[in-house]
């Protein structure tokens, strides 16, 4: 019995091959190089290395009396030319599926790669894809700085990233499927924040992306600067520039001191930035004469493994003295008129920043 099988996985390598060694004539059809070395050669088995049109997949199906597709489970437009293929061709079709894949708390699905991109779009922080060379369109309405696309070590998988303006230092070429270790040590070094992968199952290594994903993924991340210059109630350049990258790297919250006096809070792509907290129990002056300072609340809700995107936040106007005429080192929460004063004076130094 003649049999073509259609492949370049890693379950149409082993079926091919149990094929085989039931006595049929195999003839297994891969798309690139590399498939036809990772199919290998056996006793029994013919290999085509290449792509095929839909007539020349007829052509191919002559004399056989079975063709198996076990192409990637995402090869939708190559699994529907095989069927047509063999429509035409009178051969019995068989399609070789994988099970689906339980998903970890947390996880986001998307219908497709454009879907998820347009999700990545509203959000901050470093993407690892590990959906293929070809889907890499889709994100194109990413910045490419973000984007660390994982691909074949081919000159085509390559050629794509280049095409896609990824900087080189970015591309991870490897070929999988990869460890849980490894998929841990790659999120880590690149400061991941969003893994994009499809469902390729045990053999695709998809469980081991996804408790790497699961377990290297910080729910919160709250970063404190020590910044800015002492006196100054407006923040300068290096504040805003390194305030705005750590939210664009992934922080949720940024929360500065060291000026000694209040400064305004910016939002910045639905996130906080408070510049400066000013003093609160600070025993470096013995009358400061200012003696504003404040309690910043935020309040996080993490639903499902997932930050939500809430902003519920409250200021606690204080005083770093419960003395007006001296600092006895004991900070109190204002009321009345002072709350008000001290309230409107943290907004009007926030519009100015968010002008």
């Amino acid at each position: 019995m003649k049999a073509v099988v259609f492949s370049g996985t890693t379950e149409g390598r082993v079926f091919s091959r149990q094929l085989a060694a039931l006595g049929a004539e195999v003839l297994v059809s891969v798309a690139t190089p590399l498939g036809a070395e990772e199919q290998g050669k056996a006793d029994g088995i013919t290999v085509h290395c290449g792509r095929l049109t839909p007539e020349e997949m007829t052509a191919l199906l002559q004399g056989a009396a079975l063709c198996v597709d076990a192409t990637h489970p995402y090869a939708v437009d190559a699994t529907k030319n095989i069927r047509a293929a063999c429509a035409v061709a009178g051969v019995e079709y068989h399609r070789l599926l994988r099970e689906e894949s339980p998903l970890p708390a947390g996880s986001m699905v998307f219908a497709t790669a454009a879907h998820a991109a347009a999700f990545l779009a509203g959000c901050s922080g470093n993407v690892l894809l590990a959906t293929g060379a070809k889907e890499l369109a889709a994100f194109a309405a990413l910045s490419p700085e973000r984007l660390f696309p994982r691909v074949l070590p081919t000159r085509e998988g390559i050629a794509a990233c280049e095409a896609a303006g990824i900087p080189h230092k970015n591309i991870i070429a490897m070929q999988g499927p990869f460890s849980y270790a490894l998929n841990c040590a790659l999120i880590k070094q690149f400061s991941i924040r969003y893994l994009v992968t499809k469902d390729g199952g045990a053999v695709g290594g998809f469980a081991e992306k996804a408790q790497a994903a699961q377990d290297t993924g910080a729910q919160l991340i709250v970063v404190i600067f020590h910044w800015g210059n002492e006196t100054e109630t407006v923040p300068d350049s290096n504040q805003t520039t390194l305030g705005r990258m750590a939210i664009d790297l992934g922080a949720d919250l940024v929360c500065g001191h060291h000026p000694h006096v209040l400064q305004g809070i910016e939002t910045y792509k639905g996130k906080n930035i408070v510049y400066s907290l000013g003093n609160f129990c600070f025993g470096g002056n013995k009358n400061p004469s200012d003696k504003d300072t404040m309690i910043f609340q935020q309040t996080f809700t993490v639903e499902n493994g997932k930050l939500a995107e809430d902003d519920v936040t409250n200021i606690i106007p204080c005083s770093l003295s419960s003395e007006s005429g001296y600092n006895n080192y004991q900070p109190m929460v204002l009321e009345g008129s002072e709350k008000e004063r001290v309230l409107q004076k943290i907004e009007d130094l926030s519009t100015a920043i968010n002008q």
